[in-house]
């Protein structure tokens, strides 16, 4: 009693920190992102997400900005967080297999987001961009299951020398996605219209905004059944935008 009552008077609350000292978990999880890249509003709105769910579990965030690929060979051969947290986010950073493996022998539960591998490893949790997945669910979500047949791409063009990612490879993802977006049109015997293909400066919020007061606009003089009904994008970005603008202005 007079202990608890000590605790309400001081005021008292648990230290994690001591915490984890005595169960040998730091209960921190790390963050591997390219915070300062070309597109940080992309990774800040994933690292609000990741930090609001973390801390509704009782862990904290540290963050590890790698943002190129100096940088990343660098942080995987000291690799600073050992020992100091508990799990591994890293977010398109291109970690090869046998880095993941690294880190299993390490005991480093990782999670692999927006990593490209010829092969899905079977040491990490790992959650692929892939443009086969976007084609599919433009088929069988848009079309088949809800039957549209007017659908407008946001994406970048594919003369933007702006880069996806830090890869050796050529920047093939950008047009694989738009060439998603048509294999999935011409299977289900829609015309490719370049009116509906909107072009972005950058996978930015506002832009992504921009295009859809401009859809907005061609709908009001085009004829229904020309107009557009659906809108997909190449980003998570830009599909922020747009639900949006969609919501704000009371679009369905």
């Amino acid at each position: 009693r007079r202990l608890a009552h000590l605790v309400e008077l001081v005021g008292y609350v648990p230290s994690s920190a001591a915490q984890s000292l005595r169960g040998k978990q730091s209960h921190m999880i790390g963050i591997a992102v390219p915070l300062s890249s070309i597109s940080p509003d992309f990774y800040l709105q994933i690292l609000s997400g990741i930090k609001r769910e973390a801390e509704i579990l009782g862990y904290g965030s540290m963050i590890f900005d790698v943002n190129t690929e100096d940088a990343r060979d660098e942080f995987f051969a000291k690799m600073p967080f050992l020992g100091i947290v508990d799990g591994l986010i890293a977010i398109g950073l291109y970690i090869n297999e046998k880095r993941l493996r690294i880190l299993e022998q390490q005991r480093v539960p990782v999670s692999v987001v927006h990593n490209r591998l010829e092969q899905r490893p079977v040491v990490a949790n790992v959650l692929p961009a892939s443009e086969r997945a976007l084609r599919d669910m433009i088929d069988q979500h848009l079309i088949r299951q809800h039957g549209f047949r007017r659908l407008a791409l946001i994406t970048l063009s594919t003369s933007n020398p702006l880069k996806m990612g830090d890869t050796d490879r050529p920047d093939w993802t950008r047009a694989a996605r738009i060439q998603a977006y048509e294999d999935a049109l011409s299977s289900n015997e829609i015309p490719i219209d370049e009116k509906l293909i909107f072009e972005v400066a950058e996978h930015s919020f506002a832009e992504g905004y921009r295009i859809v007061q401009e859809i907005e606009q061609m709908n009001e003089i085009l004829d229904p059944k020309d107009q557009i009904e659906a809108v997909v994008c190449t980003s998570d970005t830009l599909a922020a935008a747009v639900f949006t603008a969609v919501r704000r202005n009371d679009l369905e």
